[in-house]
């Protein structure tokens, strides 16, 4: 599907489960003495020594780190292959400052008037985040939100503005669907069964997780006839949208050669708490 708004989302939750540090000049490096130096030349006034210990960051090596824009926007744009923990790979395109990334975003307003669209840029005056929905009536950012705090999510935060990321795309009912076509049953949808999958969607009378099921249990995708391998790697891009971990790989692989059905390994993912997490946000964002 390429880039978009909810593998943003997932890349960002990724890191705020792990309070990845804030470090300035940042976009998912691993942490290092040759990172901070580096930092520390190309921005002094970022790392004063009378304001951040030595020991606040060198116990923070070995951790993925990010600035604001570095967590919100540029480290996923960086990511090359779904593998959250793989090194970022630099593209001047998109190297831009929070207020230069306001700036060239041409669809945006007034905070106060963003649209529940999980996955936009929120901006105030040298910082953005990353807008994931609302929580009991309250907005709810993910943000870098600097070196005493790392990566915090909440609604604390005075924003200003919303922008959509101009870098990827937000995904519809129909632009899910289209990649589950070609995913599991590898072809473009019929305009018929496009059709009729946006109104089940669209009108909730199925869940994404009912809609995945009953592609992967169709006579059509039965007819492919693919291997264990092909199989599971299916349902890591359907279910996770990632490769698949070498463990859990291996063990649904045992699973099936033991003789447990496909069946049972499907309802697997879908019981898994991925999936419960990762539907959630689907769900949402499909339905915003």
């Amino acid at each position: 599907m390429g880039k978009n708004n909810f593998q943003a989302l997932q890349y960002c939750r990724h890191f705020l489960k792990l309070r990845a540090p804030y470090w300035y000049g940042c976009f998912s490096q691993r942490a290092d003495k040759n990172l901070l130096n580096e930092k520390r030349h190309q921005y002094p006034s970022q790392y004063p020594p009378q304001k951040w210990t030595e020991e606040s960051f060198t116990s923070q090596f070995g951790q993925r780190v990010f600035d604001c824009i570095g967590y919100a926007v540029k480290g996923y744009l960086f990511n090359k292959d779904q593998n959250w923990d793989s090194n970022p790979v630099y593209q001047s395109k998109y190297d831009v400052s929070a207020d230069g990334f306001y700036d060239l975003c041409t669809e945006k307003g007034p905070f106060d008037q963003i649209p529940d669209i999980p996955g936009l840029i929120v901006h105030k005056k040298g910082h953005v985040g990353i807008y994931a929905g609302k929580k009991d009536g309250k907005k709810i950012v993910l943000e870098c939100k600097g070196h005493a705090y790392g990566t915090v999510s909440g609604s604390s935060t005075k924003w200003e503005h919303w922008c959509k990321c101009p870098w990827w795309q937000y995904i519809s009912i129909r632009s899910w669907l289209t990649s589950l076509y070609m995913d599991i049953l590898d072809r473009t949808p019929d305009a018929s069964g496009l059709d009729y999958w946006s109104d089940e969607l669209e009108e909730k009378r199925q869940t994404p997780t009912q809609v995945i099921k009953f592609f992967l249990t169709s006579p059509e995708f039965k007819n492919r006839k693919l291997s264990d391998e092909a199989f599971l790697a299916i349902l890591y891009q359907v279910f996770f949208d990632r490769a698949p971990d070498r463990a859990g790989y291996n063990y649904w692989l045992n699973e099936l050669k033991n003789g447990n059905t496909r069946e049972s390994v499907i309802d697997g993912f879908v019981g898994s708490k991925e999936w419960t997490d990762m539907s959630y946000y689907l769900t949402y964002i499909l339905n915003s």
